[in-house]
C-alpha cells in the first residue's frame, strides 16, 4: 500500500497533469474521433466490448470482419463509424469499399473520404477533398485546416528557422549530455527506449553526465495521469515535459510550445551537447535550441520514418513511394541530417542510404545496437520460466522477442511453426511482445491450428525481458521483405545471440550486419514459411549444433556488439564538435 506521502504526490501529480491531459483528449478527439474510439477500445475489458459485438463497428474494433452486406443492412449512423473506424485502423481497402455504399449526398462522405485519404498518405489531394459546398461546411473546413497545418509542419525549415530568439549562451557542464527522445522506460517498453537507457547508462559508467527530455505530454498522452516531472531511472535523470497549461491543438503550435519547453529545461540542466534520437521532431527541437543556446546537435537515425509508414502500409494499387506522406516525411528527415553537426546511425546500410542523400560521409559515424552484461552473463537455465509459461520440458522452443509491428513478419513464423506441427514436430511458439498486429497474429495462430501450441506472453518488465531469451531455443527474425528491413538493424537478434541463441533470420540487408549465415545462425528467404521451417527443422533436433551456432553468436557479440564500447565511440563523437 503507497504511504500518505506518495498518495498526496500522485494526487498532485494528477491535479498538475490535467490541463495536458484535457488538451491532448480534446486534440485527438477533434483530429479524428474514430481513433480516439480505437484507443479507448484498446483500454477497455474485453467483457464489456463483447456486449455490443452484434453491432457491425464493435465487431470492427473487435478484430472482426464487416461485409458489403453488413453496410447495406446498416443504418447511416453506423456506416459513418465502420468507415472511420476501418481508417483507423488503417484498412484502408475495407473503408474504400464501405465508401461505396454510402450514399454521394451524404453530408460526412467528403470528412470520411478525406480522412481515408490521408491515412493512404494522399495529403494534399485529403485537403483538397474538403470543399465549402456541403451541408456541415464548419465540421469540413475545421479538418482541411487541420490538414493544412499537418502539411506546414512537415516543411524543412519549420522547426528551426521560426524559432530564433537572442539569448544567452548556455554555461556547459562537463560531461552533460541532454538526449532528446520520443518516449522512455518505465512508460513505454520496446527496443527504442531499451536502446534509449542503454546508451545513457552506458555513457555515464565511463564518466558522462546523460540527462534524457522526453516528448512534450509524454508519458500523460500514454495515460499516466500521475506521471512525475523527473524519474530518475538506474540514476539517468528522465524530464518529463509536462507544462502547467493545455496544451495547442494544432502542430506548429505544439512544435513551438516544445521548442520553449525543451528551452527552459535545457537551461536548467545546462548540456555541452543535444544528443537527438529520430524522428525529425526531436531534431526539429534540438536545431531550434542549437539556434537559441549554442550547443551543438547529434542526430541520432534509429529507423527511417517513412520506410517504417510504407511497410504498415494496407496493399492496393496506389504506390506508396510517390505518396506525399512519404515524400515530405523523406525531405523533413534528410533536412535534420544535413542541419545536424554530426550523424548517428545503428549500421552500414543505415550509414549508406544517409550518404547517398547528400549527407558529408566524414559527418555520418555508426554506434550499433548493442548489449549490456546481463545478457552476456546469463545463467542459460531457464527451467523454472519455461514451467510458468506452460512449456515441457521435452518440447523445443522456437520464439521472438519484439514489438508486435507488421514488419516483423510473424505471420511467417507462424506459418513455419504450423508446418512443422503438422510433421509431428514437439515445438512450442513463444512469442513476447505487445503491439498493433497482436490482434491479427492471435486470429492467424487460431486459423492455422496453433492455439494450444502458442505462447504469448505481452509485454514483460524491461528488467526481466533478458530471462526471456533464454526460454527459446531457436531465436528466429523473421522480418517481411520491406527497404525498412533491408535498412534497419534490429535490437533483439543482437540481444539473442548475446544469451547464446542460434539464430535464423530473413536474409536482408538489416540482419546481414549481424548474422553470418552458417556461422552464428542460419539466413533464409523473407516471406517464405517453407525455406524459415526448413531452417528451424535443422535446427529442431540437433542441440550441439544449436550450441555452435550460439556459441559462435555469443563471441562475435561480445568481441564487437556491447554498450560499453558504443559509449565510447559517442564520447569520441562529442569531442569532435568540442563538448568536454
Amino acid at each position: 500500500m503507497p504511504d500518505l506521502r506518495t498518495t498526496a504526490s500522485l494526487a498532485l501529480n494528477l491535479v498538475r497533469n490535467a490541463p495536458v491531459a484535457a488538451s491532448i483528449a480534446a486534440r485527438r478527439f477533434s483530429s479524428d474521433p474514430s481513433a480516439t474510439a480505437v484507443r479507448l477500445a484498446e483500454r477497455l475489458p474485453a467483457s464489456v466490448l463483447q456486449r455490443g459485438r452484434r453491432r457491425p463497428e464493435i465487431e470492427l474494433l473487435l478484430g472482426g470482419e464487416a461485409t458489403l452486406d453488413d453496410a447495406r443492412d446498416a443504418d447511416a449512423g453506423t456506416l459513418r463509424r465502420m468507415i472511420g473506424i476501418a481508417t483507423a485502423l488503417n484498412r484502408t481497402e475495407l473503408a474504400h469499399e464501405l465508401l461505396t455504399v454510402l450514399p454521394e449526398d451524404d453530408s460526412a462522405r467528403a470528412r470520411l473520404t478525406a480522412r481515408l485519404d490521408w491515412k493512404k498518405g494522399l495529403l494534399t489531394q485529403a485537403r483538397d477533398e474538403l470543399s465549402e459546398t456541403t451541408s456541415t461546411p464548419w465540421r469540413d473546413d475545421r479538418l482541411r485546416a487541420s490538414f493544412d497545418d499537418e502539411l506546414k509542419s512537415l516543411e524543412p525549415g519549420s522547426g528551426a528557422s521560426r524559432h530564433l530568439r537572442t539569448t544567452t549562451p548556455l554555461q556547459p557542464l562537463p560531461g552533460r549530455v541532454l538526449h532528446l527522445v520520443t518516449n522512455s522506460l518505465p512508460h513505454a517498453n520496446a527496443g527504442y527506449t531499451t536502446r534509449t537507457h542503454q546508451i545513457l547508462t552506458a555513457q555515464k559508467a565511463i564518466g558522462l553526465d546523460p540527462h534524457a527530455l522526453t516528448r512534450l505530454g509524454f508519458p500523460v498522452a500514454q495515460g499516466v495521469l500521475t506521471a512525475a516531472h523527473l524519474d530518475v531511472i538506474d540514476g539517468i535523470p528522465y524530464h518529463r515535459s509536462l507544462p502547467l497549461r493545455p496544451l495547442p491543438l494544432r502542430a506548429t503550435a505544439l512544435l513551438d510550445r516544445e521548442i520553449e519547453a525543451a528551452s527552459s529545461i535545457a537551461q536548467q540542466v545546462r548540456p555541452g551537447v543535444l544528443h537527438a534520437a529520430s524522428n525529425h521532431w526531436n531534431g526539429q527541437v534540438a536545431l531550434a535550441l542549437r539556434e537559441r543556446h549554442g550547443v551543438p546537435v547529434v542526430y541520432e537515425v534509429r529507423g527511417f520514418l517513412e520506410e517504417s509508414w510504407l511497410s504498415r502500409r494496407e496493399g492496393d494499387d496506389l504506390d506508396g513511394s510517390s505518396t506525399d506522406r512519404y515524400r515530405l516525411e523523406r525531405a523533413l528527415e534528410t533536412h535534420v541530417m544535413s542541419e545536424a553537426d554530426l550523424v548517428t546511425t545503428l549500421g552500414e546500410v543505415m550509414r549508406h542510404e544517409i550518404i547517398e542523400r547528400g549527407i558529408e560521409p566524414s559527418r555520418v559515424v555508426v554506434a550499433p545496437n548493442a548489449v549490456d552484461q546481463r545478457f552476456l552473463h546469463t545463467t542459460g537455465d531457464a527451467t523454472a520460466l519455461r514451467a510458468s509459461l506452460g512449456i515441457t520440458p521435452d518440447e523445443v522452443t522456437v520464439g521472438v522477442v519484439s514489438t508486435l509491428y507488421k514488419h516483423e513478419g510473424i505471420e511467417t513464423l507462424i506459418d513455419a511453426v504450423a508446418l512443422l506441427v503438422a510433421d509431428g514436430a514437439p515445438v512450442r511458439l513463444l512469442i513476447v511482445g505487445e503491439g498493433p498486429e497482436r490482434e491479427a497474429l492471435q486470429q492467424r495462430i487460431e486459423a492455422v491450428g496453433l492455439t494450444g501450441r502458442t505462447v504469448m506472453t505481452g509485454r514483460v518488465p524491461f528488467d526481466q525481458v533478458h530471462r526471456y531469451y533464454e526460454a527459446v531455443d531457436i531465436f528466429c527474425v523473421p522480418r517481411i521483405r520491406a527497404r525498412v528491413s533491408d535498412l534497419v538493424t534490429p535490437l533483439k537478434p543482437v540481444e539473442a545471440m548475446a544469451t547464446r541463441r542460434p539464430v535464423v533470420a530473413s536474409d536482408v540487408g538489416g540482419l546481414r550486419e549481424v548474422i553470418t549465415d552458417g556461422v552464428t545462425g542460419l539466413l533464409v528467404p523473407p516471406d517464405d514459411a517453407v525455406a524459415l521451417a526448413g531452417a528451424v527443422g535443422r535446427l529442431l533436433y540437433d542441440p550441439d549444433l544449436r550450441g555452435g551456432y550460439g556459441e559462435a553468436a555469443r563471441t562475435w557479440v561480445a568481441e564487437h556488439r556491447t554498450w560499453e564500447q558504443v559509449a565510447h565511440q559517442y564520447r569520441d563523437a562529442y569531442a569532435r564538435l568540442g563538448a568536454q
